[in-house]
């Protein structure tokens, strides 16, 4: 797989300008379960302006109280709030009142009723629910990362993980689930609960993985045919030592930052899993005390870090940080451009510190 490493802007990507393409965000895939009432889900739903440079664009409510749009040629359609914040986007589209109807859909994230507007609508559809589980699927993942992942093994039953229980070089994780949401560690956990994840989730798709310690790290990916691009790396701010709660953009251009680069582009080559996927991606390491890499997944797909890096990429800073949940509005100065990063960019508003 050819691999290389380029500061990616949105605005040099094809794909995030189709006049005639629907643009959907919606990340209620990235849990085990759709059966969570998670309101921070509608914040997700508004990130997309930010980088679809043409075309029609999916954001619900809130986006609607901004004064302008951040480019001229994108058209909004809305997705009115739910009272239940589990109903996803594209169920609360009405598209044929846009018109004309879109020939393709763009997701972030997929989900099964965005693969089931695709159908209705005929139109084409760059990445659906059924390839999304397969590559997201973390036990497909640690095969295929081999000798570069911490040591881990399928839990087959409840005895071979009770044995695990109070141990504290040990997590357990779940095959499917992001932002550290469905990682314990065993020193904390105790038998009854660990009895009750295993019943509620019929023992299926739990593994257990050695604890590793070190700096939690990212690299944002965009693969396509012609193999992998590293546009972006980031030092990760994890809560509670698995909970993803915002990160320091790096600079990959910055000669510190070669060596460890090159060293994750030859991992990459090696690797399979973005063998006939088109799209961004990110893939989360460690950094080990003992110098070496260890690769914990990946999210393949639209990631919390993605569109804050091609933002950087297009700004003229190297570096910022990045702070998911913030509520200060900051600008940035981007090809002699205002533009202004509030509660509508759930996350940037407040995060984005450029320095």
């Amino acid at each position: 797989m050819h691999v290389k490493r380029q500061r990616i802007t949105a605005k040099s990507l094809p794909f995030l300008a189709v006049p005639d393409c629907l643009y959907i965000c919606d990340f209620r895939s990235i849990g085990e379960s759709f059966q969570h009432l998670i309101p921070a889900m509608w914040k997700y739903e508004n990130l997309l302006p930010w980088i679809v440079f043409s075309g029609l664009v999916a954001v619900n409510d809130d986006f609607r109280q901004r004064p302008y749009l951040p480019h001229d040629n994108v058209r909004l359609t809305i997705a009115k709030k739910a009272e239940d914040a589990r109903v996803a986007v594209a169920k609360r589209l009405d598209i044929e009142a846009d018109t004309p109807v879109p020939n393709s859909i763009w997701t972030a994230v997929p989900h099964p009723d965005t693969d089931r507007l695709a159908e209705k609508f005929s139109c084409q559809l760059q990445y659906r629910y059924s390839d999304f589980l397969l590559l997201n699927n973390k036990i497909f993942q640690k095969r295929d990362f081999g000798k570069y992942t911490p040591s881990w093994e399928t839990a087959l039953s409840i005895e071979s993980l009770s044995k695990h229980v109070g141990d504290n070089g040990v997590f357990l994780k779940r095959a499917l689930g992001s932002g550290g949401y469905l990682v314990f560690s065993m020193a904390e956990i105790s038998p009854e609960e660990l009895l009750e994840l295993w019943d509620n989730t019929d023992g299926k798709d739990w593994y257990i993985e050695k604890r590793v310690d070190g700096q939690a790290m990212s690299v944002q990916i965009l693969s396509d045919s012609e193999g992998v691009t590293i546009f972006g790396m980031a030092k990760q701010k994890i809560l509670n030592g698995k909970n993803f709660q915002g990160a320091w953009l790096l600079d990959i251009d910055d000669p510190v930052n070669q060596a460890l680069l090159q060293d994750i582009a030859a991992i990459l080559d090696e690797l399979h899993i973005w063998k006939g996927y088109s799209g961004f991606s990110g893939l989360d390491f460690i950094l080990g005390t003992d110098g070496k890499i260890h690769l914990l997944e990946a999210n393949v797909r639209l990631t919390a870090l993605t569109v804050p890096t091609l933002l950087l990429n297009e700004s003229s800073s190297r570096t910022a940080f990045f702070e998911e949940d913030a509520q200060k509005t900051t600008s940035l100065e981007v090809d002699n451009r205002l533009t202004l990063l509030d509660d509508s960019y759930y996350g940037l508003s407040d995060t984005l510190n450029f320095v």
